[in-house]
């Protein structure tokens, strides 16, 4: 079976058959069960002709199957559907420098998360000017159009801090990959919104692929949100000195003991 998003309804057909898997036309009751049990399921039904469609929603992340059970006939052996992948619309993972997780959600319609992960910078690329104090995150969506939300949570603000990715300038070019500013971005405190299209700048891959593969992270200007250090006063320059001269000494009178 296909794959499927958390939370996102697909279809089920039941087909009653033989002992040689031929369609039977049966009116038979059937229930839907499922080894996620967060799943939204549909309410027993009856076949008709021998055949019935359902509409299932598996809300839990990972490896799940889908039991069909004749109810009317408990002779009739239940059927197990192989493993279908369901892919999550929200990751958390700690971010590679460990400062805090790296929280990524999508709401758009179909949209997933495949291959999350995260890298420091030298475990990428240089990028020359910038410093990544919380890391990269890669990941992958699997639909034609996203807005993926990222929440640094060891971080308060990112007002003026660009987010930069490393990948190709034209999707699906690695002769064109290096690190550049994505500016389809709307920054709220310590969260990213990437506006996202498949085969468009933003996406490693080429277009018409379903999927959008992006790395990047929020770049910090090297030099800016460096500590100050404080101007001492006249005074304060005065009592330094007199400090500075007290170490001289000392250190004058150890020479003349030894």
């Amino acid at each position: 079976p296909l794959a499927q998003t958390a939370g996102t309804a697909f279809m089920v057909t039941v087909n009653a058959v033989d002992a040689n898997w031929n369609m039977v036309s049966s009116t038979h009751t059937v229930r839907m069960t499922s080894s996620d049990g967060a799943a939204t399921l549909p309410t027993d039904a009856a076949l008709v002709a021998g055949t019935k469609t359902f509409s299932v929603t598996l809300n839990t992340a990972g490896s799940k199957t889908i039991t069909a059970t004749d109810i009317t006939d408990a002779s009739k052996t239940a059927n197990i559907s192989p493993a279908i992948t369901v892919y999550p619309t929200a990751v958390t993972i700690p971010s590679a420098t460990g400062r805090g997780n790296i929280v990524l959600t999508t709401n758009s319609p179909g949209c997933a998360f495949t291959n999350v992960q995260v890298f420091r910078e030298d475990q990428t690329a240089a990028d020359l000017g910038y410093g990544y104090l919380y890391g990269q995150v890669g990941f992958t969506v699997t639909c034609l159009a996203a807005d993926v939300s990222i929440t640094f949570t060891g971080a308060t603000n990112f007002t003026g801090v660009p987010y930069r990715k490393y990948g190709p300038t034209t999707p699906g070019d690695p002769s064109t990959t290096k690190w550049y500013t994505f500016n389809n971005v709307t920054v709220t405190g310590n969260t990213y919104i990437l506006h996202l299209q498949d085969g468009v700048l933003g996406d490693d891959t080429r277009g018409g692929d379903n999927m959008i593969v992006d790395v990047g992270g929020p770049a910090q200007p090297q030099g800016q949100g460096a500590v100050p250090i404080p101007t001492l006063t006249e005074w304060g320059m005065l009592i330094m000195a007199l400090l500075l001269a007290g170490v001289a000494l000392s250190s004058r009178s150890v020479l003349k003991e030894e």
